[in-house]
């Protein structure tokens, strides 16, 4: 939203749910803890359970519906669109359509396959930033990460 704005984002303020079954239940007892945490960062409540979760409609098998009230969405595409235009303006080349085969990380050359003809492609970097979960050990067999669902990494500001 700072970057971008909510405009070209599409972005609507419309809250965030988590929705809680019988075995999730313990992170109702959490809340008031995260709150106190994040409320250096927000300077509110960020977390509240929903006092009458069945006007959502949902099954029996949810127990708790807990309210975010920071959360929002954006449109996909315009964000995508957003952040091309910003890393074309600095000079940044965004590539689709391409599968990396091999990282050497002693030369610093990346070899990858493209979608159209199946051409071979090679770069040279002093640096190569691996942004993926699913793949990585695939392309660094020693990594210790592991891939996962549904995680959202922070970083300090990119320096748009």
């Amino acid at each position: 939203k700072k970057h971008f704005g909510e405009k070209a984002l599409r972005y609507q303020h419309r809250n965030g749910y988590e929705i809680l079954d019988q075995d999730s239940l313990k992170a109702v007892e959490q809340i008031e803890e995260i709150n106190h945490l994040l409320k250096k960062v927000f300077k509110k409540e960020v977390f509240s359970l929903v006092k009458n979760p069945l006007k959502f409609g949902f099954s029996d098998q949810v127990k708790a519906v807990i309210k975010n009230r920071f959360e929002g969405e954006l449109d996909p595409a315009a964000y995508l669109n957003s952040l091309w235009e910003k890393a074309g303006s600095l000079g940044i080349k965004i590539l689709t359509g391409i599968s990396v085969e091999e990282i050497d990380q002693e030369s610093g050359s990346l070899k990858a396959i493209g979608s159209i003809g199946q051409e071979h492609l090679e770069f040279r970097a002093r640096k190569i930033a691996v942004c993926t979960n699913a793949f990585t050990k695939k392309l660094w067999k020693d990594c210790p990460m592991e891939p996962g669902r549904g995680l959202i990494l922070l970083s300090k500001p990119l320096g748009f």
